[in-house]
């Protein structure tokens, strides 16, 4: 489930928002995040000890002011990074931390692979849509087109509910028992 919502880009979904902490280590001057979050939410990066809110920063900046990394203090700056691990990011920090400190922050996590009941239940056909149109067009079977496009309705379906306080009932079918005249039904 991780990989389609990835191979689409993970900016056109959304995704539950958690408050997460993470604990840093003197003289070390990375924290890596747990697998399953995928972005930060700026400005929500602190250290509640310091009273301290971390500003982002590039990498550039980071490696620009401090080349050796060898400044250590209580974090002031962070940046996302990669770790050697591609499922796992990780949190650069300057300057590298002088003890340890809890790091709180908002983050925009991916559903574990058994979590798909915590999606809202119009993603659950989209997953499966898109699913199938990402597999028919890497094997060249079948037509993706037609499974994108389902895929599509669904998204632009629930786009147009949101906000409504009433129930919706999408493609709704109210079926009618056909009018047969009770001498055509005896034998």
């Amino acid at each position: 489930m991780q990989d389609v919502c990835l191979d689409r880009g993970v900016s056109s979904w959304r995704f539950l928002q958690a408050n997460e902490t993470e604990n840093t280590t003197a003289s070390t001057a990375y924290v890596d995040l747990k697998e399953y979050v995928f972005n930060i939410i700026t400005g929500t990066v602190r250290i509640e000890s310091e009273d301290r809110t971390l500003e982002p920063a590039s990498l550039e900046y980071i490696y620009s002011t401090d080349p050796n990394r060898d400044e250590e203090n209580v974090p002031e700056h962070y940046a996302l990074d990669s770790s050697s691990d591609p499922e796992i990011i990780r949190l650069a920090l300057k300057p590298i931390p002088d003890g340890v400190y809890t790091i709180s922050f908002v983050a925009e996590t991916i559903i574990e692979e058994d979590g798909i009941s915590s999606f809202p239940a119009w993603m659950h056909g989209a997953i499966i849509d898109l699913a199938t149109s990402i597999a028919l067009r890497r094997l060249g079977l079948g037509e993706p087109d037609f499974y994108e496009q389902k895929y599509n309705k669904r998204k632009q379906n629930a786009k147009e509910s949101q906000g409504l306080d009433c129930p919706q009932y999408v493609n709704r079918v109210n079926f009618e028992p056909p009018d047969i005249p009770l001498q055509s039904r005896t034998p």
